[in-house]
């Protein structure tokens, strides 16, 4: 699945969140999820580790990625560990193909 990794993720308010000076993308919210080691998160393998390293990579700084299935299954677990409720749920849905659900979003498809 094409995935918009640009995407910028709101406050409910519909306002970009902020990362420093640059608006909290989807791109940056998966990349994160997927480096970031939570307590209780501990790759099983070495295999595991470079996994998510390279999936890291094919997303950092990208506008676009393509992804399958099992990737964005892993980075959904990851993220929801990772980022507060707001944040995680937002990149699950544009991660499914879904509208964001807040601000202009939340019009186009009626779930605001």
């Amino acid at each position: 699945m094409k995935v918009k990794l640009n995407t910028e993720i709101k406050t409910l308010d519909g306002e970009p969140f902020k990362d420093g000076e640059k608006s909290l993308t989807l791109g940056i919210v998966c990349t994160l999820a997927l480096l970031d080691q939570v307590k209780g998160d501990n790759p099983s393998t070495l295999d595991d580790t470079i996994k998510r390293f390279e999936l890291s990579l094919r997303l950092k700084d990208k506008a676009t990625a393509e992804l399958k299935s099992e990737d964005i299954l892993l980075i959904k677990k990851l993220m929801a560990r990772r980022w507060s409720i707001i944040v995680a749920g937002q990149a699950a849905r544009l991660l499914e193909g879904k509208k964001s659900g807040i601000g202009n979003q939340a019009k186009e498809d009626g779930s605001g």
